[in-house]
């Protein structure tokens, strides 16, 4: 219970006096790191689990000048970083069928350890390094956002960084069940279980997270209805053009 206490007040005290343009500043400046860890967390497990080679790319413009190659692995890092990654190897190389699973899994497992490191760094530093600790909680709130986000059995709206892709939750879905990648839930307009499982299990986690966050920062509430806002009007502009 103190470690709950505490972490609230650590949150409390960082939105406290931060503008929101400041708050998003701070997003652009933690979110690619993160997002490259996670592809990376992919990478070291494809590395692990097949015998071919490995790439990962971060940003929109995936043939971005900056890269790098260590043995089998590939990091291509584009000018525009704020639009998602991907991890990318042979399938034919893997080991066994079920270690994609594996693979799919480690994106979010590394997302929810940099959460928690973050956490617990910023808790370590105290009120000394307000700077610091600020960057540090944002970045384990993205952190941990990331992880949600990616273990959810979705396929991401168009207007995404990841326009039409699966989720890592998806993705473990399909390989584990034998699927074709989509979880039914809608058929000939009714709906499945899976649809009644899903959706009322999405809602209920972003309402929570809504109301997490105007507790903490009225502002940044705001910021996130809208952000939530935007991402279902561009999920209702591809269902509405048949995508």
């Amino acid at each position: 219970m103190d470690l709950a206490y505490s972490l609230i007040e650590l949150v409390v005290d960082t939105m406290n006096g931060l503008p929101l343009i400041a708050l998003l500043v701070l997003n652009l400046v933690v979110v690619p790191p993160l997002v490259l860890w996670h592809e990376l967390g992919h990478a070291a497990a494809a590395l692990a689990l097949t015998r071919g080679r490995v790439e990962v790319r971060v940003g929109a413009d995936h043939d971005g000048p900056l890269w790098f190659s260590v043995g089998r692995l590939r990091v291509v890092l584009g000018l525009l970083p704020f639009a998602g990654g991907e991890c990318s190897y042979e399938p034919d190389t893997v080991w066994r069928g079920r270690h994609e699973a594996w693979v799919a899994a480690a994106g979010p497992l590394a997302s929810a350890l940099a959460a928690v490191g973050l956490t617990v760094l910023a808790l370590a530093l105290g009120p000394a390094e307000e700077l610091a600790v600020r960057v540090l909680v944002i970045g384990a709130g993205a952190a941990a956002v990331h992880t949600l986000m990616s273990v959810l059995p979705i396929r991401y709206a168009l207007g995404s960084g990841a326009a039409g892709a699966e989720s890592d939750g998806l993705a473990m879905w399909r390989i584990l069940t034998g699927g074709t990648g989509r979880i039914p839930v809608m058929t000939h307009g009714v709906a499945t279980p899976a649809e009644r499982v899903v959706h009322p299990v999405v809602a209920i986690v972003l309402l929570a997270i809504t109301g997490v966050t105007f507790f903490l920062d009225v502002r940044l509430g705001v910021a996130l209805v809208a952000l939530f806002g935007l991402a279902w009007w561009l999920q209702m502009s591809d269902v509405r053009a048949g995508r």
